[in-house]
């Protein structure tokens, strides 16, 4: 089941510049293959904050991919944040997003 995660790091635009230049074939193929319905990335006082919408399985993926590169992240469930009623995981866009949390 897909939840909305909030990925929070300590990556700012010119350290995740430099992660990705640095990034091997093995870890940029276990990034792609990641199940990720929906990926935003809002940028706040230059740190990066990433918004993926996946399930717990792909969440675990990625904090191996942070963990093996040494960046410090904190990962919280923010699916009732954005869900409602009236709007179910599968109808949120980044859209939603952006208006929820880019403040």
């Amino acid at each position: 089941m897909s939840k909305i995660f909030e990925v929070r790091t300590n990556l700012t635009v010119q350290k995740n510049m430099d992660f990705i230049k640095g990034m091997t074939e093995e870890d940029r193929q276990q990034i792609l293959e990641l199940d990720l319905r929906m990926g935003v990335d809002l940028v706040k006082e230059d740190i990066i904050t990433s918004y993926l919408v996946c399930d717990e399985i792909n969440i675990e993926k990625m904090k191996e991919v942070l963990k093996k590169h040494l960046i410090e992240y904190e990962i919280s469930d923010v699916t009732d944040q954005v869900v409602t009623e009236s709007k179910t995981i599968d109808q949120i866009t980044e859209k939603d997003i952006f208006e929820k949390f880019d403040l």
